[in-house]
């Protein structure tokens, strides 16, 4: 029989490090489809068993990981959802100075009700593949260059169907001995099917950015600069703006800590009518722990969707604004096992009136992790 013998951080059967995980998730909605008016509540369960390994190779390192969420409502079983997702990853270095990572990843996975802009739970397949290759120059710089491919199936939406290709470079230079600046350069290629009502185009942006990780307590990545959009068909007017992402992680002290995200990007249509989405997003995420094993959370969302006519001056189509609100208590059984108390307030405000919606969920969820 195999050796096999429990870690700290898995199971050891001789080089591979095994890691399962399992959660169940408990939650009651008070509006399940997400509607302005005729609030409809429910119960509903999701069971989320998946498994990590890891193989080192002399330098190198192989790691395969997949899970499965299984959602199940009491009563309303149209809203059952099962999802795959499965990532493999190697990690490769040659020498000290140059290093390859190479990723296929696959999602059957779903946008839900609360965050989908049709209103329908919108389920698709994605299949993804990346390259990203690393070289030292100096002391104090780096570049980087990454290639990735994505496929989306959407399986009601079809129109949104497409191939995408992207292109980045980035330069480090390191300006303190935990800080680096640094400069990424992206180009994208979309390509939609040839049935769909939305339009070609490539998209470029230049960003300048500051990375730091100055110890355990301070680490950060902001990043800003300039996007443009250039469409294929004639009738379409190219678009441009600027850019900002911010991800931020601070620990005050030893049982205290602050995360901050926010980005202000363009997306790819999602509701027809509309040639791209000018979205900004902020999350906050305050913890603090009161005693050994207890956590206390404080968590907030917000986003601001613009749903854009390129074809008719910019024209904006519609507008939404999410808002997320929530707050909860986690507690630390051991080192394997987490149980999580939770209350969010979700609402949306659309031009658009028939997308409206707020919702109240109390979540009860318990992890176990090996």
């Amino acid at each position: 029989m195999p050796c096999l013998a429990r870690a700290e951080d898995g199971i050891h059967i001789k080089s591979i490090l095994i890691h399962p995980y399992v959660a169940i998730e408990t939650v009651q909605s008070d509006n399940i489809y997400f509607t302005p008016a005729l609030k409809q509540s429910g119960y509903r369960v999701t069971t989320a068993p998946g498994i990590k390994l890891e193989l080192p190779l002399n330098r190198h390192m192989l790691s395969l990981d997949y899970d499965t969420e299984m959602t199940r409502y009491v009563d309303f079983s149209s809203e059952n959802t099962t999802d795959h997702h499965f990532k493999g990853q190697i990690d490769l270095k040659f020498g000290s100075l140059a290093g390859m990572q190479l990723q296929s990843t696959h999602m059957n996975d779903h946008e839900p009700r609360s965050s989908s802009h049709t209103g329908i739970i919108e389920k698709y397949e994605s299949d993804a593949f990346t390259a990203s290759f690393s070289y030292q120059l100096a002391d104090v710089s780096k570049v980087q260059l990454d290639y990735t491919t994505t496929e989306w199936d959407f399986r009601s939406s079809s129109y949104r169907e497409r191939n995408e290709s992207l292109i980045s470079g980035y330069l480090y230079y390191r300006i303190l001995p935990k800080t680096s600046a640094f400069l990424e350069y992206d180009r994208r290629n979309i390509d939609y099917d040839t049935f769909s009502n939305f339009t070609d185009n490539k998209s470029d942006s230049a960003l300048l950015g500051l990375k730091w990780g100055i110890n355990e307590r301070s680490q950060g990545v902001i990043k800003g600069g300039y996007a443009w959009k250039d469409f294929d068909s004639a009738s379409k007017e190219d678009y441009d703006t600027w850019t900002l992402s911010v991800d931020l992680g601070h620990r005050f002290t030893d049982y205290t800590a602050l995360s901050l995200v926010n980005k202000r990007i363009v997306k790819e249509a999602t509701i027809q009518g509309a040639d791209l989405i000018l979205s900004s997003e902020s999350h906050a995420n305050f913890t603090h722990r009161f005693f050994t094993r207890i956590d206390a959370v404080l968590h907030g969302y917000y986003s601001k969707n613009n749903f854009i006519d390129v074809s008719s001056g910019d024209k904006e189509i519609r507008e939404d604004r999410i808002i997320g609100v929530g707050a909860g208590v986690k507690y630390y059984f051991n080192d394997l096992m987490l149980l999580l108390l939770d209350y969010e307030h979700r609402e949306r405000n659309s031009s658009d009136n028939s997308n409206d919606y707020d919702n109240n969920s109390y979540i009860l969820s318990l992890r176990f992790e090996l």
